[in-house]
């Protein structure tokens, strides 16, 4: 199989090691942004069933999850929705859904409007496929001395993946900072695979996961507020379509701006306060 098959093939529990969608976000997610008005005051893959009327969520499971403490269901929601969800759209992927609804593999999933796959309908451990199927990327590679620009769309593509692979975990260390973050063999395993890809040595695969833990914490550090309402959006209803994501980055971007627009006219009466009193000082 050649490479660009091979890769293509090749779909993870948030997207796939192939060109994300075009509609990208920009770092400050203006693309999600409204226009102002004149008064100046957004882990693990699962089969999904598609209909004519839209997408459905992604698991039939009850919520709120029996069993499942408060506490517990929104560390999960913070590492599927404020980690996986929030970065794969910084990132550009066009998301499917995301749910906290657990299944018979996992307590929570992420999906990407991606290229499908036979991984999309098999039972096997899809870390092993996806494992095995970078590591067969990897000697289809450009060799040292060779050119490695004419390939750079892959290289790109596994260090996106591996973003969003690492940001659960990031995610629960920035906003659940009391408690060790949830176990992520499986995002670990991954994104491993796919720094492999991206690297021209392996030993410089620890080094790229750690620019990858970076890249996402500043993303999570720089929007807090966005990352987090994703999280809250899932603690109330348990699964979110990607359109919903949006909605929801959309109104937590236009609730920011608003409360900067306030804290500035405040700001401002308080100057022409300043400034009257000033006036009424006699030398």
């Amino acid at each position: 199989m050649r490479g660009r098959e091979c890769i293509t093939r090749c779909k993870r529990r948030r997207s796939v090691l192939a060109m994300n969608d075009p509609k990208t976000v920009a770092g400050d997610f203006s693309s999600f942004a409204p226009t102002p008005g004149p008064g100046g005051d957004g882990e693990s893959a699962a089969r999904s069933t598609s209909t004519a009327e839209g997408i459905r969520p992604p698991m039939p499971g009850r919520y709120p999850v029996p069993g499942r403490s408060p506490e517990y269901n929104r560390r999960i929601a913070i590492h599927e929705g404020a980690g996986h969800a929030f970065l794969a759209r910084c990132m550009g992927t066009e998301l499917k859904s995301v749910s906290i609804i657990p299944d018979s593999k996992s307590e929570g999933r992420c999906l990407s409007m991606a290229y499908k796959c036979d991984l999309d309908n098999t039972d096997d451990d899809q870390t092993a496929v996806i494992t095995d199927l970078c590591g067969r990327v990897q000697k289809l590679m450009p060799s040292l001395g060779t050119g490695r620009v004419e390939s750079a769309e892959f290289f790109q593509r596994a260090t996106v993946l591996a973003i969003e692979l690492v940001a659960g975990t990031v995610a629960e260390q920035i906003l659940h900072p009391h408690e060790e973050p949830l176990p992520t063999y499986h995002d670990q395993l991954e994104a491993a695979a796919f720094a492999a890809v991206a690297v021209a040595s392996p030993r410089a695969v620890p080094a790229f996961l750690e620019y990858a833990k970076g890249e996402a914490a500043a993303l999570i550090n720089d929007h807090p507020d966005v990352a987090m309402a994703i999280a809250d959006g899932l603690v109330e209803h348990g699964s979110l379509t990607g359109e919903q994501v949006d909605a929801i980055i959309a109104s937590a971007i236009a609730a920011k701006a608003a409360a900067v627009e306030r804290q500035r006219r405040r700001d401002w009466r308080e100057r022409q306060a300043s400034a009257a009193l000033l006036v009424t000082v006699k030398p």
